[in-house]
Protein backbone atom coordinates (compact mmCIF):
# COMPACT_ATOMS: atom_id res chain seq x y z
CA UNK A 1 0.00 0.00 0.00
CA UNK A 2 1.30 3.27 -0.75
CA UNK A 3 0.52 4.75 2.87
CA UNK A 4 3.01 5.22 5.52
CA UNK A 5 4.51 3.20 8.08
CA UNK A 6 5.48 3.75 11.94
CA UNK A 7 5.96 1.88 14.94
CA UNK A 8 3.65 2.69 17.68
CA UNK A 9 4.88 2.50 21.53
CA UNK A 10 1.96 -0.26 21.81
CA UNK A 11 0.97 -1.95 18.59
CA UNK A 12 -2.69 -1.67 19.39
CA UNK A 13 -4.82 -1.41 22.49
CA UNK A 14 -4.88 -4.22 24.42
CA UNK A 15 -8.70 -6.08 24.60
CA UNK A 16 -9.02 -5.16 28.25
CA UNK A 17 -7.87 -1.34 27.48
CA UNK A 18 -10.76 -1.66 24.59
CA UNK A 19 -12.81 -3.07 27.11
CA UNK A 20 -12.38 -0.36 29.89
CA UNK A 21 -13.31 1.88 27.07
CA UNK A 22 -16.39 0.34 26.58
CA UNK A 23 -17.65 0.45 29.72
CA UNK A 24 -16.39 4.18 30.53
CA UNK A 25 -18.87 5.53 28.24
CA UNK A 26 -21.23 7.33 29.35
CA UNK A 27 -24.73 6.23 30.22
CA UNK A 28 -26.41 8.99 27.85
CA UNK A 29 -24.13 8.25 24.83
CA UNK A 30 -26.40 5.70 23.15
CA UNK A 31 -24.91 2.31 21.83
CA UNK A 32 -25.80 1.74 17.56
CA UNK A 33 -29.66 0.42 17.54
CA UNK A 34 -31.00 -1.16 14.35
CA UNK A 35 -34.01 1.75 13.72
CA UNK A 36 -36.50 1.43 10.91
CA UNK A 37 -35.99 -2.36 11.52
CA UNK A 38 -36.90 -4.88 8.63
CA UNK A 39 -36.31 -7.85 10.36
CA UNK A 40 -38.43 -10.79 10.71
CA UNK A 41 -38.73 -12.41 14.03
CA UNK A 42 -37.10 -15.63 12.45
CA UNK A 43 -33.86 -13.15 11.45
CA UNK A 44 -34.03 -11.51 14.59
CA UNK A 45 -34.20 -14.45 16.87
CA UNK A 46 -30.85 -15.84 14.57
CA UNK A 47 -29.14 -12.43 14.87
CA UNK A 48 -29.70 -12.47 18.65
CA UNK A 49 -28.78 -15.84 19.11
CA UNK A 50 -26.14 -17.36 16.84
CA UNK A 51 -24.56 -13.74 15.37
CA UNK A 52 -23.98 -12.12 18.24
CA UNK A 53 -22.67 -14.47 20.29
CA UNK A 54 -20.40 -15.50 17.27
CA UNK A 55 -19.45 -11.69 17.20
CA UNK A 56 -18.42 -12.02 20.49
CA UNK A 57 -16.47 -14.94 20.67
CA UNK A 58 -14.76 -13.36 18.18
CA UNK A 59 -14.03 -10.22 20.06
CA UNK A 60 -12.61 -12.35 22.91
CA UNK A 61 -10.47 -14.34 21.09
CA UNK A 62 -8.66 -11.05 19.99
CA UNK A 63 -5.69 -11.24 22.67
CA UNK A 64 -4.86 -14.07 21.06
CA UNK A 65 -4.87 -13.30 17.37
CA UNK A 66 -2.93 -10.19 17.95
CA UNK A 67 -0.15 -12.23 19.91
CA UNK A 68 -0.07 -14.75 17.47
CA UNK A 69 -0.29 -12.20 14.84
CA UNK A 70 3.05 -9.92 15.84
CA UNK A 71 4.73 -13.07 17.06
CA UNK A 72 4.57 -14.14 12.79
CA UNK A 73 3.92 -10.22 10.85
CA UNK A 74 7.49 -8.73 11.05
CA UNK A 75 7.17 -5.72 8.98
CA UNK A 76 3.65 -6.14 7.50
CA UNK A 77 2.22 -6.47 11.48
CA UNK A 78 -0.80 -3.86 11.80
CA UNK A 79 0.29 -0.41 13.28
CA UNK A 80 -0.63 2.91 11.88
CA UNK A 81 0.22 3.85 8.57
CA UNK A 82 1.60 7.62 8.20
CA UNK A 83 1.45 9.92 5.07
CA UNK A 84 4.25 9.44 2.46
CA UNK A 85 5.68 6.09 3.80
CA UNK A 86 5.04 3.33 1.92
CA UNK A 87 4.14 0.76 3.82
CA UNK A 88 2.27 -2.93 4.01
CA UNK A 89 -0.25 -4.78 6.71
CA UNK A 90 -1.12 -8.41 6.04
CA UNK A 91 -4.29 -9.48 8.53
CA UNK A 92 -5.91 -13.17 8.45
CA UNK A 93 -9.31 -13.08 7.94
CA UNK A 94 -9.67 -14.27 11.32
CA UNK A 95 -8.18 -11.09 12.78
CA UNK A 96 -9.69 -9.16 10.52
CA UNK A 97 -13.07 -10.82 11.66
CA UNK A 98 -12.39 -9.86 15.51
CA UNK A 99 -11.32 -6.37 14.89
CA UNK A 100 -14.42 -5.60 12.64
CA UNK A 101 -16.71 -6.97 15.58
CA UNK A 102 -14.63 -4.87 18.12
CA UNK A 103 -16.01 -1.83 15.43
CA UNK A 104 -19.63 -2.96 15.42
CA UNK A 105 -18.99 -2.94 19.32
CA UNK A 106 -17.86 0.43 19.07
CA UNK A 107 -14.97 -0.50 21.15
CA UNK A 108 -12.19 1.49 19.65
CA UNK A 109 -10.99 4.75 21.11
CA UNK A 110 -11.69 7.86 18.87
CA UNK A 111 -10.47 10.54 20.89
CA UNK A 112 -6.79 10.82 18.97
CA UNK A 113 -8.15 9.63 15.01
CA UNK A 114 -9.15 12.95 13.82
CA UNK A 115 -5.47 13.40 14.86
CA UNK A 116 -3.64 11.36 13.10
CA UNK A 117 -6.06 11.88 10.35
CA UNK A 118 -7.77 8.62 10.31
CA UNK A 119 -11.82 8.66 9.26
CA UNK A 120 -14.17 6.67 11.73
CA UNK A 121 -13.57 2.97 12.42
CA UNK A 122 -16.44 2.24 14.68
CA UNK A 123 -20.02 1.50 13.73
CA UNK A 124 -21.50 3.98 15.90
CA UNK A 125 -23.25 6.13 12.73
CA UNK A 126 -25.07 2.93 11.47
CA UNK A 127 -29.15 2.82 12.07
CA UNK A 128 -29.61 0.25 9.79
CA UNK A 129 -28.74 -2.99 7.49
CA UNK A 130 -29.95 -1.75 3.60
CA UNK A 131 -31.25 -4.56 2.04
CA UNK A 132 -25.15 -4.39 -9.35
CA UNK A 133 -22.70 -2.04 -10.02
CA UNK A 134 -20.44 -4.24 -12.18
CA UNK A 135 -16.45 -3.48 -11.81
CA UNK A 136 -16.70 -6.00 -8.96
CA UNK A 137 -18.10 -8.12 -10.84
CA UNK A 138 -15.06 -9.91 -12.35
CA UNK A 139 -14.49 -13.68 -12.73
CA UNK A 140 -10.76 -13.35 -13.05
CA UNK A 141 -7.66 -11.24 -10.98
CA UNK A 142 -8.15 -7.76 -12.37
CA UNK A 143 -6.76 -4.29 -10.48
CA UNK A 144 -10.41 -2.79 -9.75
CA UNK A 145 -10.87 0.74 -8.99
CA UNK A 146 -12.24 2.31 -6.05
CA UNK A 147 -14.25 5.63 -6.72
CA UNK A 148 -12.34 6.57 -3.43
CA UNK A 149 -12.77 8.96 -0.58
CA UNK A 150 -9.26 10.73 0.59
CA UNK A 151 -10.70 9.37 3.84
CA UNK A 152 -10.78 5.95 2.70
CA UNK A 153 -13.75 4.21 3.25
CA UNK A 154 -15.87 7.26 2.31
CA UNK A 155 -19.41 7.49 4.28
CA UNK A 156 -19.44 3.56 4.77
CA UNK A 157 -20.17 3.81 8.45
CA UNK A 158 -22.06 6.78 8.15
CA UNK A 159 -24.79 5.12 5.77
CA UNK A 160 -23.15 6.53 2.43
CA UNK A 161 -24.37 3.91 -0.63
CA UNK A 162 -21.96 5.28 -3.80
CA UNK A 163 -19.51 3.52 -5.22
CA UNK A 164 -17.30 3.28 -2.41
CA UNK A 165 -19.64 2.40 0.09
CA UNK A 166 -21.31 0.09 -1.54
CA UNK A 167 -17.69 -1.83 -2.30
CA UNK A 168 -16.83 -1.94 1.06
CA UNK A 169 -19.99 -3.07 2.20
CA UNK A 170 -20.30 -6.42 -0.10
CA UNK A 171 -16.46 -6.85 0.50
CA UNK A 172 -16.62 -5.67 4.33
CA UNK A 173 -13.05 -6.48 5.23
CA UNK A 174 -11.92 -3.22 3.46
CA UNK A 175 -12.97 -1.72 6.21
CA UNK A 176 -10.73 -3.08 8.58
CA UNK A 177 -8.41 -0.40 6.57
CA UNK A 178 -10.23 3.00 7.91
CA UNK A 179 -8.56 1.49 11.60
CA UNK A 180 -4.94 2.24 10.79
CA UNK A 181 -4.96 4.16 6.74
CA UNK A 182 -4.84 7.72 7.49
CA UNK A 183 -5.60 10.37 4.87
CA UNK A 184 -4.90 10.04 0.81
CA UNK A 185 -2.04 12.48 -0.10
CA UNK A 186 -2.23 13.74 -3.96
CA UNK A 187 0.71 11.10 -4.57
CA UNK A 188 -0.72 8.33 -2.87
CA UNK A 189 -3.41 5.20 -3.46
CA UNK A 190 -4.35 2.31 -1.11
CA UNK A 191 -4.02 -1.01 -2.94
CA UNK A 192 -5.99 -3.47 -1.14
CA UNK A 193 -5.49 -7.27 -2.21
CA UNK A 194 -7.77 -10.76 -0.80
CA UNK A 195 -10.94 -9.06 0.34
CA UNK A 196 -13.78 -11.51 0.28
CA UNK A 197 -16.52 -10.81 -1.35
CA UNK A 198 -20.17 -11.56 0.45
CA UNK A 199 -23.37 -9.90 -0.39
CA UNK A 200 -25.05 -9.20 -3.25
CA UNK A 201 -26.74 -6.05 -4.22
CA UNK A 202 -29.72 -3.94 -5.86
CA UNK A 203 -29.52 -0.42 -6.66
CA UNK A 204 -27.37 2.82 -5.91
CA UNK A 205 -27.54 5.30 -3.72
CA UNK A 206 -30.88 5.68 -2.24
CA UNK A 207 -32.14 2.87 -3.61
CA UNK A 208 -29.35 0.77 -2.69
CA UNK A 209 -30.75 -3.15 -1.10
CA UNK A 210 -28.79 -5.86 0.27
CA UNK A 211 -30.02 -8.61 -1.89
CA UNK A 212 -28.69 -12.41 -0.25
CA UNK A 213 -25.37 -13.78 0.49
CA UNK A 214 -22.36 -14.51 -2.91
CA UNK A 215 -20.54 -16.84 -3.10
CA UNK A 216 -17.22 -15.78 -4.24
CA UNK A 217 -15.99 -17.88 -6.89
CA UNK A 218 -12.48 -16.50 -7.76
CA UNK A 219 -9.39 -18.34 -7.66
CA UNK A 220 -7.55 -18.64 -4.91
CA UNK A 221 -3.69 -17.49 -3.74
CA UNK A 222 -0.80 -19.32 -2.24
CA UNK A 223 -2.53 -18.60 1.10
CA UNK A 224 -6.21 -19.76 0.53
CA UNK A 225 -7.34 -16.30 0.07
CA UNK A 226 -9.49 -15.15 -2.83
CA UNK A 227 -7.60 -13.50 -5.51
CA UNK A 228 -8.85 -9.54 -5.57
CA UNK A 229 -6.99 -6.71 -5.54
CA UNK A 230 -8.79 -3.13 -5.10
CA UNK A 231 -7.37 0.19 -5.77
CA UNK A 232 -8.58 3.21 -3.97
CA UNK A 233 -8.04 6.87 -5.44
CA UNK A 234 -9.62 9.88 -4.68
CA UNK A 235 -10.28 12.79 -7.55
CA UNK A 236 -10.89 15.66 -6.90
CA UNK A 237 -13.95 17.32 -5.09
CA UNK A 238 -15.95 19.42 -6.92
CA UNK A 239 -13.30 21.05 -9.25
CA UNK A 240 -15.75 23.39 -11.09
CA UNK A 241 -14.08 25.18 -14.17
CA UNK A 242 -10.75 24.54 -12.63
CA UNK A 243 -10.33 20.81 -13.43
CA UNK A 244 -9.55 21.68 -16.79
CA UNK A 245 -6.08 23.63 -15.96
CA UNK A 246 -2.89 21.79 -16.33
CA UNK A 247 -1.97 21.42 -12.31
CA UNK A 248 -5.84 19.85 -11.88
CA UNK A 249 -5.13 17.65 -15.46
CA UNK A 250 -2.10 16.89 -13.89
CA UNK A 251 -2.69 15.61 -10.48
CA UNK A 252 -5.77 13.18 -11.49
CA UNK A 253 -2.99 11.91 -14.22
CA UNK A 254 -0.70 11.54 -11.51
CA UNK A 255 -3.07 9.87 -9.06
CA UNK A 256 -4.65 7.62 -11.56
CA UNK A 257 -0.87 6.53 -12.56
CA UNK A 258 -0.03 6.19 -8.67
CA UNK A 259 -3.35 3.79 -8.29
CA UNK A 260 -2.44 1.96 -12.08
CA UNK A 261 1.45 1.40 -11.32
CA UNK A 262 2.54 -1.78 -12.38
CA UNK A 263 4.94 -4.21 -9.44
CA UNK A 264 6.09 -6.13 -10.89
CA UNK A 265 7.25 -8.07 -8.21
CA UNK A 266 3.85 -9.44 -7.80
CA UNK A 267 1.71 -9.05 -10.42
CA UNK A 268 1.36 -10.63 -14.04
CA UNK A 269 0.18 -8.43 -16.92
CA UNK A 270 -3.02 -7.66 -15.15
CA UNK A 271 -6.11 -5.52 -16.53
CA UNK A 272 -7.40 -2.19 -14.60
CA UNK A 273 -11.55 -2.24 -14.44
CA UNK A 274 -12.52 1.34 -13.93
CA UNK A 275 -15.84 3.25 -14.77
CA UNK A 276 -16.71 7.34 -14.16
CA UNK A 277 -14.38 7.64 -11.33
CA UNK A 278 -14.48 11.35 -9.85
CA UNK A 279 -17.87 12.10 -11.31
CA UNK A 280 -21.28 12.21 -10.40
CA UNK A 281 -21.49 13.50 -6.88
CA UNK A 282 -17.32 14.27 -7.00
CA UNK A 283 -18.61 16.82 -9.93
CA UNK A 284 -15.47 15.56 -12.43
CA UNK A 285 -16.28 15.60 -16.62
CA UNK A 286 -16.72 12.18 -17.41
CA UNK A 287 -15.71 12.62 -20.59
CA UNK A 288 -11.69 14.16 -19.25
CA UNK A 289 -11.48 11.40 -16.45
CA UNK A 290 -11.95 9.04 -19.58
CA UNK A 291 -8.52 10.30 -21.11
CA UNK A 292 -6.71 10.56 -18.13
CA UNK A 293 -7.48 6.76 -16.35
CA UNK A 294 -6.55 5.56 -20.43
CA UNK A 295 -3.33 7.47 -20.32
CA UNK A 296 -2.33 6.54 -17.12
CA UNK A 297 -3.36 3.22 -17.30
CA UNK A 298 -1.13 3.18 -20.59
CA UNK A 299 2.15 4.42 -19.01
CA UNK A 300 1.81 2.64 -16.09
CA UNK A 301 1.58 -0.26 -18.98
CA UNK A 302 -1.10 -2.25 -17.86
CA UNK A 303 -2.37 -4.74 -20.25
CA UNK A 304 -6.04 -3.75 -20.96
CA UNK A 305 -8.46 -1.19 -19.01
CA UNK A 306 -12.44 -2.84 -18.83
CA UNK A 307 -14.33 0.65 -18.77
CA UNK A 308 -17.79 0.83 -17.30
CA UNK A 309 -19.82 3.70 -18.45
CA UNK A 310 -22.66 2.82 -16.09
CA UNK A 311 -25.43 3.53 -18.90
CA UNK A 312 -24.27 7.20 -19.15
CA UNK A 313 -25.92 8.89 -22.75
CA UNK A 314 -22.61 11.00 -22.73
CA UNK A 315 -20.50 7.92 -23.36
CA UNK A 316 -22.38 6.04 -25.73
CA UNK A 317 -19.34 6.62 -28.49
CA UNK A 318 -16.63 5.96 -26.29
CA UNK A 319 -16.09 2.65 -28.22
CA UNK A 320 -16.18 4.18 -31.61
CA UNK A 321 -13.46 6.11 -30.36
CA UNK A 322 -11.57 3.92 -28.89
CA UNK A 323 -11.70 1.94 -32.19
CA UNK A 324 -10.56 5.44 -33.84
CA UNK A 325 -8.25 6.27 -32.11
CA UNK A 326 -6.36 2.35 -32.06
CA UNK A 327 -6.76 2.38 -35.74
CA UNK A 328 -4.14 4.96 -35.83
CA UNK A 329 -1.55 3.98 -33.71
Amino acid sequence: MSAPVSTLPAPLPTFVALLDFALSIPTHRPLPVLRQCSMSKDEAEKWFIEVVPRLADLVLSLPALLEDHYKNAGETGLRLLKSQQSGMVVLSQELIAALLSCALFCMFPTTTRGDNYLPPINFDYLFGVHSSGVIEDQSTELLEVDFADRYLGGLVLQLGTLQEEIRFSINPELIIGTLFLPVMADNESIEMVDAERFSNYTGYDLTFRFSGDHKDNKCLDSMGRRRTRVIAIDALEQPGSTQYKPESLVREANKAFCGFRLNPNVEDEMGVATGNWGCGVFGGDVEVKVVIQWLAASEAKRAFVLYYTFGLEVLEKLGPFVEWVEARK
